[in-house]
């Protein structure tokens, strides 16, 4: 006889694989309309297995899964609704709130080890992981074209510079994550 917890766990991979499905589904039907959805659809499908390989590898929690899948749901939702084009501050609240979701995993994470500096270690790693985006972001427009930079209104005009625009996400994320460590200390230390 299964115990309760097994049938959660069922009831979470049941729900990763029709995250997963909706999103090749999804980047098949946006494939045939416009070429930058399918590579964004794609591209949000494989960091999504990626992330949960690695939350699985490491031996997180199945909900961070779940978070980060979350993340990419939310990242979709503004390319798809049209949200980064025709509300400028969408990106910038994704920027706030998707390190927090990580800075989650990583702080669990680090609970193993019972690391001296574990807020300073998650800074880093949060960071790092911002500046990688960033960079990404930079490759995908450099090579591809995708206007990854800088923010854009309905009629492709900048309203936010490129280098304003990675300066106000870093800065952002760094707040997000200083936001959910005050928290997560404020929780702990009662």
């Amino acid at each position: 006889m299964k115990s309760k917890g097994d049938y959660r766990k069922i009831e979470r991979r049941f729900f990763q694989g029709l995250i997963f499905l909706f999103l090749l589904i999804a980047g098949v039907f946006y494939y045939l309309r416009n070429i930058h959805f399918a590579f964004i659809f794609f591209g949000a499908f494989l960091a999504g297995i990626f992330f949960v390989w690695v939350i699985k590898l490491l031996g997180l929690n199945e909900r961070y899964s779940l978070l980060i899948i979350g993340a990419l749901w939310l990242d979709l939702l503004g390319e798809a609704g049209g949200f980064y084009r025709n509300w400028v501050y969408y990106d910038k609240i994704l920027h706030f709130i998707d390190p927090i979701f990580i800075a989650m995993a990583v702080k669990d994470y680090l609970k193993k080890y019972k690391i001296k500096y574990e807020s300073f270690v998650v800074i880093s790693v949060i960071m790092g992981f911002l500046a990688f985006f960033e960079i990404f972001e930079y490759f995908i427009e450099a090579f591809f074209g995708f206007p990854m930079l800088g923010v854009l209104n309905s009629n492709s005009k900048v309203i936010i510079s490129p280098i304003v625009d990675t300066m106000w996400d870093l800065i952002l994320g760094l707040l997000g994550t200083l936001t959910y460590l005050f928290i997560s200390w404020k929780f702990n230390s009662k």
